[in-house]
């Protein structure tokens, strides 16, 4: 029971010295992980904003704004089929 509990808490307080450890990674690195994030969702916002304007009238996905949100997404996860497309066009 107590080896047990030793060894516990050993696992514990390496997972401890880990956590800190990137805890104080992310926080030196906050304004840089800020910055790459304005500009990857102003990028990404511009984009989906473009797939909305040229494909609204052709694919229902892109048919709304949240929907062409929503189906970006899906397209970054690769669970979108672009080939239930291709043979309409």
């Amino acid at each position: 029971g107590t080896f047990i509990a030793t060894v516990k808490i050993f696992k514990l307080a390496k997972i401890s010295r880990n956590i800190r450890f990137l805890t104080k990674t992310l926080a030196a690195s906050l304004k840089e992980l800020l910055q790459f994030f304005i500009l990857f969702f102003i990028l990404w916002f511009s984009i989906v904003n473009m797939m909305y304007l040229y494909m609204n009238d052709k694919i229902l996905d892109f048919s709304t704004v949240p929907k062409s949100i929503l189906t970006s997404i899906l397209i970054i996860l690769g669970k979108f089929e672009i080939s239930n497309y291709m043979n309409n066009s």
